[in-house]
């Protein structure tokens, strides 16, 4: 009787050891799998489930043509994080689109912080000597380029943390599908492809107007505008020298609806309006008013001495 109950022991212990390396090889197993479909990108339009799709509608063909409805991500490497987080997985983005990201942000970063140490106050500069209509046409230029990464950053906003459901830019392909993240996720790509983004922006915008303000001469000034123009756009060309065909295929050709917000004094046709009239009327004049505000509100430094050409 001892030797068969010492004999059920063993086998019991057996059987736990056996469950548990079984146990063990397939929480391996699943990583590996896990691990393997984010390296290769599996889950193109193609590899969805049709199940989970609805049919478009009539509606949903009209609303392609409203850019405030169906959104494409931006072409650059914050935006290649968002749809690769979103379509395949917060692990794929990281693999594939985080050393992007993170080569734009600092790179930006770093030119913000040594330029801003490295200029001169207005006093010290010779801000007075410049002509004036040479710094409001480089402030004008430099502000206009400037401002229209603020459409991609709210666009990648919306993106974020108001997609609902996402479909192919083909009219052809009429299968549209649920856009399932989890809020925590959603933050998370947020926090890495927008606020991240965003920082960079306002420090190369008030660096860059600063920097471009303290030059010493006419060629400078020009030269630092050039420069700071080139800086902000790093985002994009490490879109295109570090994505790849498939990333960059699958940018341009998915499209997000985004959830709508109804109120009921500015509906969808006045902000259209509104929008409409102010870029045609009123964002140049804007613009212009800016950039002359900056460079005469400076004049305060200047004693009087009419400006020269070094």
């Amino acid at each position: 009787e001892r030797g068969s109950q010492a004999e059920r022991g063993y086998s019991s212990t057996r059987i736990s050891r056996v469950s548990r390396r079984t146990s063990s090889g397939d929480i391996r197993g699943s990583v590996r799998a896990s691990l393997r479909k984010s390296v290769q990108l599996k889950g193109s339009f193609a590899d969805l489930n049709p199940d989970e799709a609805r049919v478009a509608d009539v509606d949903d063909d009209e609303d392609l043509m409203d850019e405030d409805v169906w959104i494409q991500n931006s072409q650059n490497a914050y935006g290649a994080f968002i749809h690769v987080a979103i379509h395949h997985g917060l692990i794929s983005a990281f693999l594939h689109c985080g050393p992007m990201c993170l080569l734009a942000f600092s790179i930006q970063a770093t030119f913000a912080m040594y330029l801003w140490f490295s200029c001169p106050s207005i006093e010290q500069s010779l801000f007075c000597s410049i002509p004036q209509p040479l710094h409001l046409s480089a402030i004008g230029i430099y502000l206009t380029l400037m401002i229209q990464a603020v459409n991609r950053m709210y666009k990648a906003s919306n993106v974020c943390l108001f997609a609902m459901e996402k479909r192919s830019a083909d009219v052809a392909e009429d299968l549209i599908f649920p856009v399932d993240v989890q809020p925590v996720a959603r933050a998370i790509i947020f926090l890495f492809s927008v606020l991240s983004n965003i920082f960079t922006w306002v420090s190369l915008t008030f660096v860059g107007i600063f920097f471009i303000l303290t030059q010493n001469d006419v060629q400078m000034v020009l030269r630092s505008t050039v420069v700071m123009m080139f800086v902000q756009n790093v985002d994009e060309i490490a879109f295109d020298a570090g994505a790849s065909k498939q990333i960059k295929a699958e940018v341009k050709s998915t499209l997000y609806k985004i959830r709508a917000f109804t109120h009921p004094v500015f509906n969808k046709s006045r902000m259209d309006a509104v929008s409409h009239y102010y870029t045609l009327f009123g964002h140049l004049p804007c613009l212009t008013i800016l950039a002359f505000a900056i460079v005469m509100g400076l004049q305060a430094v200047c004693t009087g001495e009419e400006p020269t050409v070094p």
